[in-house]
């Protein structure tokens, strides 16, 4: 596969690696959308919030959501000319090779047989690339993105963080985010009186 990728001009490269930036914007405003569902939620909850503020959050979601859609739209369309573009060069290799050669070695393979590998498997190996462009690069950046806001989140607001112990009794650095009140709810606990 990689000496395939390796077919690929550098025209069809850059638009990869914008497609690529584009993703990260992607995700970082998609990442963005639950800050302000909690500052909404917060809004709504709170005694003397004007509708102006809810107005506001709301007008920003809109954005970002935006946002989202004009760079997906972006990145489709650079990973559909990326992934055109990278087929016609192997097609094009691929007719030459054919071309080249001989009548004893055109023998050993049926018409329809190299129909079919200049039809249908670099038209799947086009899709291959259309779609990597836009969801294998998605999802590694969008799970480890969202983990890392997850932890650097677990310690605020109605969440205490205390240190872990191993089995070996030592502190641990990663903090363990347990709710407010929550060790009194547990079973296998006594209960403080």
């Amino acid at each position: 596969m990689i000496k395939l990728f390796k077919q690929m001009r550098r025209k069809e490269a850059l638009m990869a690696l914008l497609c690529a930036v584009l993703v990260v914007g992607q995700v970082w405003f998609e990442l963005r959308l639950p800050d302000y569902m909690t500052q909404l939620t917060t809004l709504i909850k709170t005694p003397g919030s004007t509708s102006g503020d809810i107005w506001n959050v709301g007008v920003q979601m809109l954005l970002v959501t935006l946002g989202s859609a004009v760079l997906s739209i972006g990145c489709g369309f650079l990973a559909a000319k990326c992934a055109s573009g990278f087929s016609f060069t192997v097609r094009e290799k691929l007719f030459h090779h054919v071309m080249a050669c001989g009548s004893e070695e055109m023998q050993g393979f049926s018409v329809p047989s190299l129909i079919t590998r200049t039809t249908n498997d670099i038209t799947q190996i086009q899709m291959i690339v259309a779609m990597g462009l836009q969801m294998m690069i998605k999802a590694p950046i969008m799970a480890v993105w969202a983990v890392i806001k997850i932890l650097g989140k677990s310690c605020d607001g109605g969440v205490r963080c205390r240190p872990v112990r191993d089995g070996a009794g030592h502190h641990g650095e990663l903090p363990a985010a347990v709710p407010a009140g929550a060790e009194d709810d547990r079973p296998d606990q006594p209960r403080r009186p």
